[in-house]
């Protein structure tokens, strides 16, 4: 249920928890524990978002992403990278670079759609009901290779981790 969540969302839904059921609540803190959340980590967050200057409604940055809410996933995809970078103490390079070539290629195809349209005199309907079922398969596609090339880092991390518990010191 949680797992198509990025870290942000699951924390604003800890946030809230009280409105969850109990078994919402399970979840999330189930979902919390394979991440490597921690309370702690969340308290902090939620301290500083109550201590910040501007109250919650009329922040600017959530102005913004109500009217565009692909710069919030994407603000939420830069705050996953800086968390991994300070748990890992390295940037995750296959996401970014997989994230960099997705976003090329969408905006590739649907520039290349949006020309073969026009030139061809698509009306509007024509456009949706061809431009849909392709944005469709991307968003399911880009989950599930997103979740395998955060699990392939996971497990380089992990491998490198290992690798230097191993190694004898001195």
């Amino acid at each position: 249920m949680y797992r198509a969540k990025t870290d942000d969302e699951i924390w604003r839904l800890r946030m809230e928890s009280e409105q969850l059921t109990p078994e919402a609540r399970e979840q999330l803190e189930r979902e919390m524990h394979n991440r490597g959340i921690n309370s702690k980590n969340w308290k902090e967050d939620s301290l500083e978002d109550e201590n910040s200057v501007a109250p919650k409604a009329l922040r600017s940055s959530d102005r913004i992403s109500l009217w565009f809410p692909s710069l919030r996933r994407f603000a939420a995809t830069l705050n996953e990278w800086r968390r991994y970078r300070m748990r890992t103490g390295e940037w995750p390079t296959l996401s970014i670079m997989a994230y960099t070539i997705h976003a090329a290629f969408l905006l590739g195809w649907t520039g290349c759609l949006i020309w073969f349209g026009l030139s061809h005199n698509w009306s509007r309907t024509k456009f949706v009901v061809v431009f849909l079922p392709l944005l469709l398969i991307d968003i399911l596609l880009e989950e599930r290779i997103k979740r395998k090339i955060r699990l392939k880092e996971l497990r380089i991390h992990r491998r490198k981790r290992a690798a230097s518990a191993a190694r004898p010191s001195g």
